[in-house]
């Protein structure tokens, strides 16, 4: 799939790479639109993918072009396979990738950050703590908020700050709804 339109700053690529569903690799490979021969290969480890979670190249989503922003979740939180949003309110533009088809609580992603050398790099916190797609990202109070399926009967409400100043992120709410 290529996407020409879900960055002003960048084209994105994705490929599937691997014969079964235990060994496929998404590699991510991010063009800059104003210069095409700078090229960022990123490759991204998926844990039980299937091969049809990208047949869709529609199934993707930008908050920067407002590109599928305002589409309802198809499955419960599964936001799309590409996802262009500003993570962590720094003004650039960072993407997640679905790297996992997940369970009854939705899929989970790869969030990858973009520095300030237009180089993205995978944040260990939001991909291993955060993992869902956030339900709201709330760019005045710097929070980001996953509402997952636990049990039959209760949700899990998780809001995650992030510290600017100390570029961290911390959970700060935690309960069974």
């Amino acid at each position: 799939c290529i996407h020409k339109n879900l960055s002003k700053n960048f084209d994105f690529k994705i490929s599937l790479v691997g014969k079964n569903t235990d060994s496929i690799k998404i590699i991510a490979t991010i063009t800059e639109k104003s210069n095409p021969l700078k090229i960022q290969n990123l490759e991204i480890k998926t844990d039980g993918f299937y091969f049809d979670s990208f047949n869709n190249c529609d199934e993707v989503r930008s908050y920067s072009t407002k590109i599928n922003d305002n589409l309802p979740s198809g499955d419960e939180n599964d936001s799309g396979n590409l996802i262009v949003a500003d993570f962590n309110f720094d003004g650039l533009e960072d993407f997640a990738v679905k790297n996992d088809p997940g369970g009854n609580g939705g899929p989970l992603y790869a969030y990858f950050l973009q520095a300030e050398n237009k180089k993205f790099y995978k944040s260990s916190y939001l991909s291993d703590r955060v993992q869902f797609f956030p339900i709201k990202i709330d760019s005045i109070k710097k929070t980001m908020t996953t509402l997952v399926h636990a049990s039959a009967y209760e949700k899990n409400r998780r809001v995650f700050k992030y510290n600017q100043k100390t570029k961290t992120w911390k959970l700060i709410y935690d309960k069974l709804e």
